[in-house]
């Protein structure tokens, strides 16, 4: 909170300044304490915009899987209808052993049977296939503008960076210049 943010800034102006005042030092130490948080927060910004091109990127990419099955399934139907045939055939002759995965041996079969029934249906699948098209068009539109908005807090964070870089020089050079008058005196 800002409360508690201006009360952190002012046990720094006061360590910092050991007794002594200095707004120089109070301004500089000001504008680097702002010059962190801007740099954290557009961190995560940017950290949150990278994972939103990954999520969109795996679903257009799924989509585009889809799309292309039954593509693939278009194009070839009684191709399609054998290697399905045969699928279910082998995964009924392996429901038939009992094994320990025999769920999800029946669920595949399922998901192969409705495959099987679809491809028996042109133009059910050729409307399946347009809703997948349709799908991985959004996708693509939703990748687009994650790209874009991870472009734009890639570049605010890097604003942010080279600002807190900035700052913390400034700060250190000007506490190394403040120390000088000190460390002569004593000499």
């Amino acid at each position: 909170t800002l409360s508690s943010s201006s009360a952190a800034s002012d046990v720094y102006k006061r360590q910092i300044r050991n007794g002594q005042a200095s707004s120089q030092i109070d301004g500089l130490l000001n504008t680097l304490l702002a010059a962190a948080g801007t740099w954290g927060s557009t961190s995560y910004a940017s950290a949150a915009a990278d994972s939103k091109v990954t999520q969109a990127t795996q679903l257009r990419d799924r989509w585009a899987a889809e799309v292309a099955k039954y593509n693939a399934m278009l194009a070839d139907i009684p191709g399609t209808l054998a290697r399905l045939n045969s699928e279910i055939a082998a995964l009924d002759l392996l429901i038939a052993t009992n094994p320990p995965n025999k769920t999800d041996l029946q669920n595949e079969r399922d998901g192969k049977d409705a495959e099987r029934k679809l491809a028996g249906d042109v133009a059910g699948l050729t409307a399946v296939r347009d809703k997948a098209v349709a799908e991985l068009a959004s996708a693509q539109t939703a990748l687009d503008n994650a790209v874009a908005a991870q472009t734009a807090a890639s570049a605010a964070y890097s604003t942010a960076q080279t600002s807190y870089q900035s700052a913390i020089s400034n700060f250190v050079l000007s506490l190394i210049h403040i120390s000088e008058p000190t460390r002569l005196r004593r000499i």
